[in-house]
């Protein structure tokens, strides 16, 4: 066997290259990457095809129609020390503006939450209030020289992923925003399009998911000097909404606080024991990912193509924690190993 279990990536103009090392490197697999398309040269070139999609995020025009159904996540405000009579604090003063928007609607502030942090207490919701038009939430009387935080839920308006690349490669395209297929809306208008790409991109065999739904965690912040305010490559706090606060509690009998996510402004970071709630919550987030994926993954199968699964970026929800991976059916999986965690996965 000269040739097989090889994917290589190809890109228009770079035909006569990529088609050498394929056969010198014995490739079976010829791939496009994020932002790049096969000429005609290589799908007629007698390799298997191999196509990348992200299912949420190549979306815009529907999200930009959808705008209450964006992916959003919990975030904190950094400690502010009480000095006056009343406190204002901004909520995104401190976070990338590109990146989130204040979640408002009256659903949303149900669970936001307002700490003391010098005592570690909450507040009562009578002691603080919401000005929209500035942003901020100020605090009645706070009690002098002591930190307070605003832990409220955000709107992810621009996919991470792509944030990254945008950023990385001065790239001047329009800003993908991902869309959260929990939402009904979103699943029927996802599941339609699934069966629209495969019958538009017949020459595909390999279908690679991107992963499936939700990113890991990576919050940036507005100093240009120091971008990342957290990441964790596993974490959970990119699945929240609204959504899924309410189904959770209706499944398991208890509601979900601001506070059991954003733990101090601290998070949960992975190599952290879960409590009960975060694997309860897991599960939750793994049931869902199962279920709507695998449907995703049928319908590939139906147009006669293979769905492989690039363990990577939106993975969260997917991981083989339960031992439910088999239930997707994926026909393979591709991860990129370049750290001790990530052998253990």
């Amino acid at each position: 066997m000269n040739k097989g279990g090889f994917t290589l990536p190809g890109q228009t103009g770079y035909e006569e290259l990529t088609l050498k090392l394929a056969k010198k490197w014995g490739a079976d697999v010829i791939r496009d990457s994020d932002g790049t398309k096969l000429s005609d040269e290589i799908l007629e070139a007698g390799y298997k095809i191999y196509s990348t999609i992200c299912i949420v995020r190549e979306h815009n025009e529907w999200a930009r129609n959808n705008l209450d159904k964006l992916q959003q996540t919990f975030l904190c405000t950094p400690p502010i020390l009480a000095t006056e009579k009343n406190l204002e604090i901004f909520l995104m003063e401190s976070f990338f503006s590109d990146q989130y928007s204040i979640n408002d609607i009256p659903e949303s502030l149900d669970y936001w939450q307002v700490y003391d942090r010098t005592t570690d207490t909450v507040l009562d919701s009578s002691t603080w209030k919401y000005d929209k038009n500035s942003g901020s939430v100020v605090i009645f009387e706070p009690v002098l020289w002591h930190n307070y935080t605003v832990s409220f839920i955000a709107n992810r308006i621009w996919e991470e992923i792509s944030m990254y690349n945008h950023t990385t490669n001065n790239w001047d395209t329009e800003h993908l925003m991902q869309i959260d297929p929990r939402y009904p809306e979103n699943q029927e208008y996802l599941l339609g399009w699934m069966r629209n790409w495969c019958i538009e991109n017949p020459d595909t065999d390999v279908v690679r998911f991107t992963s499936l739904f939700y990113n890991f965690v990576w919050i940036w912040g507005n100093d240009t000097r120091n971008r990342h305010k957290f990441v964790d490559w596993a974490s959970y706090d990119s699945t929240v909404s609204v959504l899924a606060l309410q189904e959770f509690e209706k499944e398991y009998g208890y509601k979900l606080t601001a506070e059991d996510f954003v733990n101090q402004g601290k998070m949960h970071a992975t190599h952290m024991p879960p409590t009960k709630k975060k694997l309860d919550y897991m599960k939750f987030i793994n049931d869902f990912v199962i279920r709507f994926g695998k449907q995703l993954i049928d319908i590939t199968h139906e147009y006669g193509k293979q769905a492989y699964m690039f363990y990577d970026d939106n993975w969260v929800g997917s991981e083989p924690y339960n031992g439910r991976y088999h239930e997707f059916g994926f026909d393979g999986l591709i991860k990129c190993v370049f750290s001790g965690y990530e052998a253990r996965m």
